[in-house]
């Protein structure tokens, strides 16, 4: 009912980790669940708790959490500390979900100095997942969508809208190629950025988004500094092809980049080459792409598909 567990680790996105978790499937003497966390890596550290309520006669399932994160990423150094409340019904082919999160933070850029800023945003969103296979899918899509708002007064220092929308496609090609469409989409609406949280702007770059590229290095410049946008478009085509069993090798293109005028959006572009291997924990792949606009080659680590 009660476990525990460490670890020590590697991320080509935020470096160095080590992490320690508890978790209580018995909470209260009732049949609530209790999930902590405690993780320190180089770029972020993190700590949360989150209790998963029983579900209802409907499948409905409640939980309430809280979090408080550092990260300090191309010369922002941003805290921030979270409460949320989350409703999800549905199944996994369509999940729905509705969020109430409060928002605190404190946010330092190079050369800047402090801006602190709050905000509740209420946020309704479906995930729909149509694919061959859960763990390690060749064929069908997945898309998530979100539309979110915060309005003033109510615990909310500026009024926004944040809409969000990722989906991936996988296309088989022949026997024993697959072809990987991605694509990522957010907008953040209000009157300037000032007092809207940088946690609810968007960066992109690294791993799971534009490879050749440090994690969350593009953005908007400020100074010395990259921070967050109101805008955010990525698009990638990988192609896969597995030559022996569950050994394969992938090419692919990535572009993308977050901007506060879409109008001067100047897409980064990444590509290169990959091995992959169809675990039974799900796909492992290690990249090696090319940043065109930074000239370096850097390498990248990725470990199943989550969706």
């Amino acid at each position: 009912k009660k476990h525990v567990s460490a670890g020590i680790g590697y991320s080509t996105d935020t470096g160095k980790r080590v992490s320690l978790s508890f978790d209580d499937l018995h909470l209260f003497g009732k049949d609530y669940k209790l999930k902590s966390a405690l993780v320190l890596q180089t770029k972020k550290r993190t700590a949360k708790a989150d209790i998963y309520f029983l579900p209802e006669a409907d499948g409905t399932r409640n939980s309430f959490g809280v979090l408080y994160d550092r990260s300090q990423i191309e010369g922002e150094d941003t805290r921030v500390a979270s409460a949320n409340y989350r409703r999800a019904w549905g199944t996994p082919r369509l999940e729905k979900y509705f969020t109430v999160e409060y928002l605190n933070e404190n946010n330092r850029i190079d050369g800047f100095g402090n801006e602190k800023s709050h905000a509740l945003p209420v946020t309704f969103g479906l995930i729909t997942r149509r694919l061959n296979n859960r763990l390690a899918p060749t064929k069908g899509y997945a898309l998530e969508a979100q539309i979110g708002a915060a309005v003033e007064p109510i615990l909310t220092e500026k009024t926004f809208v944040r809409t969000y929308l990722k989906v991936v496609r996988f296309h088989p090609v022949g026997e024993k190629g697959d072809l990987i469409l991605r694509g990522e989409f957010g907008a953040v609406m209000s009157n300037g950025k000032d007092g809207v949280p940088s946690t609810v702007l968007f960066r992109t770059g690294g791993d799971q988004s534009v490879r050749g590229y440090a994690y969350e290095s593009l953005g908007v410049k400020k100074g010395s500094a990259v921070v967050g946008g109101r805008y955010l478009v990525v698009g990638s085509v990988e192609y896969q092809y597995y030559f022996i069993k569950n050994w394969g090798i992938a090419f692919f293109v990535d572009a993308g980049n977050a901007v506060d005028d879409l109008n001067k959006l100047d897409p980064a572009v990444g590509y290169g080459v990959g091995g992959r291997w169809r675990s039974p924990a799900g796909p492992i792949g290690v990249d090696l792409a090319y940043g065109q606009r930074s000239g370096d080659l850097r390498l990248h680590f990725s470990l199943g598909f989550t969706f």
